[in-house]
């Protein structure tokens, strides 16, 4: 299995189009099935966190996900 990565920085409030653009453009960069992801994001985006999961596993395609929730 090859090795693969990908990142995003999404800064501002929360949008949903962004949120899947970058998970499909990091998805594209890892040029393979990701088998874990890591999210950090601030506490902004508590409200919504449900749908941003949602949303990076989807469009990352990630099937395991980890993160942290910072101020």
């Amino acid at each position: 299995m090859q090795a693969c990565a990908g990142s995003r920085i999404l800064l501002g409030p929360f949008e949903e189009q962004k949120v899947i653009d970058a998970a499909a453009e990091a998805l594209a960069d890892c040029g393979g099935q990701p088998t874990v992801g890591f999210l950090f994001v601030s506490a902004d985006w508590l409200p919504q966190i449900d749908e941003v999961l949602d949303l990076i596993r989807l469009h990352g395609r990630i099937p395991l996900l980890v993160g942290t929730i910072g101020a």
